[in-house]
């Protein structure tokens, strides 16, 4: 996210912010757990996810999802381009969409990677893990 083309020049200040950010939040979320031990909170760390996304384009141009058939190729660019009005290339590639905002398909990855946090945490607990039926 520290990377995305709105912020180019600034990734340090955006780190920074995140880490922050992301540190005060765990706390937080610490506190409430502590303070109401029959809650269930999921922490998912949305900065990790992008950087692991970026992470592997750089490594080998591509970070592919074969169950949801979506491939991530272009991290540095926005698809949209919002100066000009237009879509460049293919935006379903694209890690961002205006220069600031994920694309579709990385919304579905990254819905992807909260289910299965969410998933896992049950299985760890072992519990059931509920379905829309159950609620």
């Amino acid at each position: 996210m520290s990377d995305a083309p709105w912020l180019r020049g600034k990734s340090n200040k955006a780190d920074e912010f995140i880490s922050s950010f992301n540190g005060i939040l765990k706390e937080r979320v610490r506190r409430i757990e502590q303070a109401n031990p029959s809650t269930n909170i999921i922490y998912v760390d949305a900065y990790a996810f992008y950087k692991k996304i970026k992470n592997e384009v750089l490594a080998s141009g591509v970070y592919e999802d074969k169950e949801l058939n979506i491939k991530i190729t272009n991290i540095s660019d926005a698809s949209f381009q919002v100066e000009k009005g237009k879509v460049i290339g293919n935006p379903e590639q694209f890690l961002y969409w205006d220069g600031i905002h994920p694309t579709t398909n990385m919304h579905k990855l990254y819905a992807k990677y909260v289910a299965n946090a969410i998933k896992n945490r049950y299985r760890d607990e072992g519990s059931s893990y509920p379905t829309a039926d159950s609620v």
